[in-house]
């Protein structure tokens, strides 16, 4: 029997800071998981974020869509007026641009067209619709790394959306022949997601 000036042995006193080792690792090990969690977490809401802003700026792209055509570089007139076969994704005119108070002298269109450079998806906007009188587009970057972008018109026909890759729409028409923009965007982490735009014409 103990008495009462009795301490611990050895073998109490290692099995103890075995425990509180124990105890120890997995305490640092689930803040660790918690730390990382809560990283992913921050990324995919700036993530979503960045996909919403780019949503909405296309949507009100797509709405203020016009089939006014527009004049090349040398003062001609460009022989489409929408397009997605080319250089840009998608090229187009859009009404509604903004000129707080009337203070300067421009009208309310403009030339915007989307680029995919270097896994970014841009937007690019000429300050005047004609580029004649521009020496340098402006350009917003929508979305960073993506491994393939693909933009297709979306024409109904016979019942059913038929997707349509080199889509023109010529000065001439005289009816548009699609009703949305499908954007399928492939990131670097090989997901891929359709995004489906409705034209405002």
């Amino acid at each position: 029997m103990r008495g009462r000036d009795d301490g611990f042995t050895l073998i109490e006193l290692l099995v103890s800071l075995f425990i509180f080792a124990i105890l120890s690792a997995a305490t640092m090990s689930a803040f660790f998981q918690t730390v990382e969690t809560r990283e992913r977490i921050t990324e995919q809401e700036a993530e979503i974020t960045e996909l919403q802003q780019m949503r909405a700026i296309i949507r009100a792209d797509m709405n203020a869509i016009t089939l006014r055509q527009a004049r090349d570089p040398l003062g001609g007139f460009e022989p489409y007026v929408i397009s997605t076969d080319g250089q840009a994704l998608l090229s187009f005119t859009r009404r509604g641009r903004e000129n707080p108070g009337g203070l300067s002298p421009r009208g309310d269109v403009q030339r915007v067209a989307y680029y995919f450079k270097d896994g970014t998806l841009i937007r690019s906007v000429l300050p005047h619709e004609n580029p004649a009188q521009l020496s340098k587009p402006i350009e917003k970057v929508l979305l960073e790394g993506l491994r393939d972008v693909e933009l297709e018109a979306l024409v109904f026909n016979n019942g059913r959306f038929q997707s349509i890759r080199g889509w023109r729409v010529a000065a001439a028409d005289t009816r548009l022949g699609a009703s949305a923009i499908a954007l399928k965007l492939t990131s670097n982490q090989d997901v891929t997601t359709t995004h489906l735009f409705e034209l405002g014409l």
